[in-house]
């Protein structure tokens, strides 16, 4: 019998045939590796059929995500801080116009997410927003659990259908490890409505209860095992609050803490704890801390599956807010230094909050310092996967402005007049960012520029998402310094520089094919005709996606300010038809009629795999800008895209 690395090797040939015969129609691009299923640390062999848009390139580039048992959830900053991309290698061109190569996959990696991009990191294939993924494997052919567990951290977000798909895999694949019930569990009371509450606490109160008597009676529980019923009984205290939880609760905290003390779930608990006592005991509670953080240093790698926990974060957080309570200013330059070894964006978090602790100002304000200046390197291990070059550094060049705010605020504060005005003006040179302009104006009117903090104020005033009360906050000293006509003329130029501003950041990109949407009769329309040749606000949710139903009607809102003002609405769900989705329409009192997109048609044209999703389209239906949260900032984009059409291509 053959082995799979030799039946896969056989595979090569048949699998370069049916690429080049593919070659002579428009195909996406094409990503496969062999063998598809490798083990830990083995050799894989890359073939790719480009994409339209990177087929005439002679060389390639493989770029990845790489995961190991100490990977957190989610896949960008600022969430999971510390996840960089890598070159994993070159991609030649052979002469039947197939891309190949080849890579080792590192020891530590179990889980990796792949794009295909041109030298350049200008033109990418991200595989229709997906990614390539690539899971290690067991000896038994099954892909491994932590494999499966770190797709499900790196999906966090990303995709939350997928997420919980792959919760459901872990169970079906290996039913006797806890940790894979309690992802079933997180993703259950995360994405299930909530009239099945009641039946999921009871689903996993007797499997909780299962696993307690099968330890205790046939087969002893691993280190794993005993993190994993930690976690689970920790859950069911917190969300069953049924009697004997909260004693089972206990019962596995003490025996983590015997059998596993490092583990960063318990560490996490016992910090909580500590910080709970700095008020009545701040010597106590400041000494416990420090002793689990140099537990925390010895690591656990058994912690990592649970939510991303890391000691190396959640024990300083406490420690950081005890040492705060108990007003010890030492503590607090220690713990935030503790902080910002978890990454980049710890530390520029904390610098930003320590910039209102005197003591701590010098510190926090060269950290914010080394932030601008790796923000203006754009090093290319910090370029998100699927993300090109250019967008990489606006992103850059928005994170710089809000650095540059807060830094320009602790100048105004520590006295340096002259320096803040010059960092002010350039967090304020450009993008549009009504929290920035707020803080500016902040620091405008601790130096005495009244009248640069009225020029911000206008701008936060002119943004369609601040409220008419803020305006008629600030109108009685605007008007009294400047006199009403002025003061309306800089809000009516601020209008005016928001569309220019907001557009300056759009993005410009045909959708890839017609997008034909169904009523829930089944009658069919293209995008095209019911944009007819308007800008045009397409939101895309699905009725399983708690992050999409909890912003459903916040979209709506949006929508239906949008659709008084001239501009099309698209209100698009991945569900089918059917009665229950009729009912949750009802329930939800959406206005904006639900259409249904049963062909695919919105996630291939897109190239959108999860929900939420926010899309807005110019008059000519070009994709202008598109974001998976936040759908006030639709009002932002659409009006400005309303008020200056873009030009036919």
């Amino acid at each position: 019998m053959q082995s799979r690395a030799a039946a896969a090797a056989l595979l090569l040939v048949p699998l370069r045939l049916v690429l080049a015969a593919a070659q002579l129609v428009a195909q996406p691009g094409d990503l496969r590796f062999t063998p598809a299923e490798p083990h830990v640390g083995q050799r894989v062999a890359v073939t790719y059929l480009a994409s339209d848009a990177l087929k005439n390139r002679d060389r390639l580039v493989l770029r990845a995500r790489y995961r190991s048992i100490h990977s957190n959830a989610y896949s960008n900053p600022p969430v999971s801080d510390g996840m960089v991309t890598v070159l994993v290698t070159s991609l030649a061109r052979d002469r039947g116009g197939i891309f190949a190569g080849s890579f080792t996959l590192p020891d530590s990696v179990i889980y990796a997410v792949f794009v295909v991009e041109d030298s350049s990191g200008m033109a990418i294939d991200t595989h229709g927003g997906q990614l390539w993924e690539l899971l290690t494997y067991e000896a038994d052919g099954r892909p491994s659990f932590d494999a499966l567990e770190q797709r499900v951290n790196d999906l966090m977000g990303r995709n939350w259908e997928e997420g919980f798909a792959t919760a459901r895999r872990m169970v079906a694949l290996y039913p006797t490890l806890v940790r894979g019930w309690t992802q079933l569990f997180f993703f259950q009371g995360w994405l299930v409505g909530s009239d099945k509450t009641d039946s999921i606490l009871g689903l996993h109160r007797r499997k909780f209860a299962e696993f307690e008597r099968r330890f205790a009676d046939t087969v002893p529980p691993t280190r794993d095992d005993v993190v994993g019923m930690t976690w689970y009984a920790d859950r069911l205290a917190n969300d069953g609050r049924a009697h004997g939880d909260s004693v089972a609760a206990e019962h596995w905290l003490a025996r983590v803490t015997r059998e596993a003390p490092a583990n960063s779930f318990a560490l996490r608990i016992h910090a909580y704890r500590a910080y709970r006592r700095a008020r009545s005991e701040p010597r106590v509670a400041l000494a416990e801390l420090d002793s689990l953080w140099q537990l925390g240093l010895r690591g656990d790698s058994a912690s990592c599956s649970l939510g991303g926990f890391s000691a190396r974060l959640d024990v300083p957080r406490w420690g950081f807010r005890a040492a705060r309570v108990a007003g010890d200013t030492t503590a607090m330059l220690r713990w935030v230094e503790r902080i910002v070894l978890g990454g980049r964006y710890a530390k520029r978090r904390y610098a930003t909050l320590a910039l209102d602790i005197p003591p701590l100002r010098p510190t926090a304000m060269d950290w914010l310092r080394q932030e601008l200046r790796l923000l203006d390197e754009h090093r290319v291990e910090y370029r998100w996967l699927g993300e090109t070059v250019a967008e990489q550094r606006a992103r850059d060049a928005r994170e710089a402005r809000s650095v540059l705010g807060s830094l320009g605020k602790a100048l105004a504060v520590a006295g340096s007049k002259h320096a803040a005005l010059d960092t002010l003006a350039l967090a304020a040179a450009a993008g549009w960012d009504p929290q920035l302009f707020r803080t500016i104006a902040t620091a405008r009117l601790a130096v005495g520029d009244t009248a640069g903090a009225l020029e911000m104020l206008a701008w936060v005033i002119a943004d369609p998402r601040s409220s008419p009360a803020l305006a008629d906050s600030i109108a009685p000293m605007a008007n009294g310094l400047l006199g009403p006509a002025t003061w309306e003329g800089k809000i009516a130029a601020a209008r005016a520089t928001l569309a220019a501003r907001v557009l300056a950041e759009a993005i410009e990109a045909p959708l890839k094919g017609a997008v034909r949407l169904s009523d829930a009769a089944g009658h069919e329309q293209d995008l095209s005709t019911i944009a007819r040749g308007r800008v045009t606000f397409v939101f895309f949710w699905a009725s399983d996606c708690q992050p999409a139903m909890q912003e459903l009607p916040a979209a709506d809102s949006v929508a239906t300010i949008l659709a008084r003002q001239g501009i099309a609405v698209v209100s698009v769900t991945q569900d089918a038809p059917s009665p229950a989705l009729s009912t949750l329409i009802g329930q939800k009192r959406l206005v904006t009629p639900v259409l249904y997109d049963l062909r695919k048609d919105v996630a291939r044209a897109f190239d959108q795999w999860g929900t939420p999703a926010y899309f807005v389209l110019d008059a000519q239906g070009r994709l202008r800008f598109r974001s998976s949260s936040d759908p006030l900032a639709v009002l932002v984009q659409a009006r400005a895209l309303a008020a200056r059409p873009a030009t036919r291509p």
